[in-house]
């Protein structure tokens, strides 16, 4: 399924989710200084992925670790993603990503590296039936949700998240 995944921002006004989707480092610290901020781990297991997540990987394997995760601002389910974590970088640190629990993957992991790089953001819309929203029960709030993705590489081994942000993000802004 294409998402119109492209470099360039979709949004044009100077507005709060526009501030949200170009944010950089570590979202859920951002996410704490919004709002009483609350984590939750929805879904974490093996997986056969789709092709497009596939070609993002650096090995294109067939299955990876897969997590989703929502973030909630005041109670109110505010961002949800989804990692994609290569067999090869789960098999190197299984023990950690098996013990991750409800710690986000950013802050117990990814940013605890030093030789790690991201990806520039990718910017697409996403549906709320689409596979990325599977394993999230959530009111329907728009027909197309903000979303961005990019890319971890660690040891040559990759991770991939894509974050939705839902409607209610407009209502928040985040202290640097």
């Amino acid at each position: 399924m294409n998402y119109g995944w492209q470099k360039n921002e979709l949004i044009k006004n100077n507005s709060a989710m526009k501030k949200w989707l170009n944010a950089s480092g570590n979202l859920t610290a951002l996410l704490q200084t919004a709002g009483k901020h609350q984590f939750y781990l929805i879904h974490q297991a093996e997986e056969i992925i789709p092709q497009e997540e596939r070609s993002l990987l650096v090995q294109q394997e067939s299955s990876a670790l897969v997590r989703h995760i929502m973030h909630t601002l005041d109670g109110k389910a505010a961002v949800c993603a989804r990692t994609v974590i290569s067999s090869a970088l789960y098999k190197t640190y299984k023990n950690t990503f098996d013990n991750l629990g409800t710690k986000p993957i950013g802050q117990a992991f990814l940013y605890q590296k030093n030789n790690i790089l991201r990806s520039p953001f990718e910017y697409g819309f996403v549906q709320q039936e689409s596979f990325l929203m599977q394993h999230f029960s959530i009111a329907k709030t728009a027909d197309n949700l903000h979303a961005r993705r990019s890319i971890f590489i660690i040891e040559q081994k990759t991770v991939c998240i894509t974050e939705i942000f839902l409607p209610i993000m407009k209502q928040y802004d985040y202290t640097k």
